[in-house]
């Protein structure tokens, strides 16, 4: 699968009208590369930890050359922007979801699922759970040295037949209330969203003056 193949089907397997934060679609795309990258060509980015996880700007490379060919709408006019297939985007991506094996696609939906019912916070919390080598540069410097689960996050209740569970809600569940115990510093990420949200805003204006791209 080509890498703008994986971002259409990630984004398609939420369901019509899914809507992704930059934080929401950095993690599920992360998820994919770590977990799955046998099943869908990957791994397709090159995820780094940063302050808030996983990040490669390549991501943002990816969905502003979708958004110039039309298959992804960027959405402004909340807090900080929403990504969004088009209806030529859910189509293309939904044909290229189905063409998957069931267990893929499931896990796909599954991974939309989970980043999206999470909050900014939780679901930092559990990435940085389960993914701690991704924790070193984090706020949330208390999470750097937890050792990995033996198992991964998702993937047991998709490949695993016979023993489907509920592990997203689970992990939900858990992580809302670790982080009853938990303190950011609030001044720190409103600074870096800030900056984050100046280079997107940057990208957006950059994409409206490029010619369409075809995935």
């Amino acid at each position: 699968m080509k890498r703008s193949e994986v971002v259409l089907a990630a984004m398609a397997a939420g369901g019509s009208g899914a809507r992704y934060s930059p934080v929401q679609l950095q993690k599920l795309l992360f998820l994919i590369d770590r977990e799955i990258p046998e099943y869908v060509g990957g791994p397709h980015f090159r995820f780094k930890p940063y302050y808030y996880g996983p990040f490669d700007k390549e991501v943002y490379a990816e969905i502003f050359a979708l958004a110039r060919g039309r298959f992804v709408n960027i959405d402004t006019t909340e807090r900080y922007c929403l990504f969004l297939l088009t209806g030529s985007g859910s189509a293309l991506g939904t044909n290229i979801l189905t063409g998957l094996a069931a267990p893929v696609s499931r896990y796909l939906g599954e991974a939309s699922e989970w980043v999206r019912a999470l909050s900014f916070r939780q679901l930092l919390t559990a990435i940085y759970s389960y993914f701690p080598d991704m924790a070193i540069h984090s706020l949330l410097p208390q999470f750097a040295n937890q050792p990995k689960p033996s198992t991964r996050l998702i993937l047991p209740s998709l490949f695993n037949s016979g023993k489907r569970t509920e592990n997203w809600k689970e992990t939900r569940a858990e992580t809302a209330d670790a982080w009853q115990d938990m303190m950011l510093d609030v001044e720190a990420i409103s600074g870096d969203w800030a900056f984050l949200g100046a280079d997107l805003q940057r990208a957006i204006e950059d994409y409206e003056q490029e010619p369409p791209y075809e995935p």
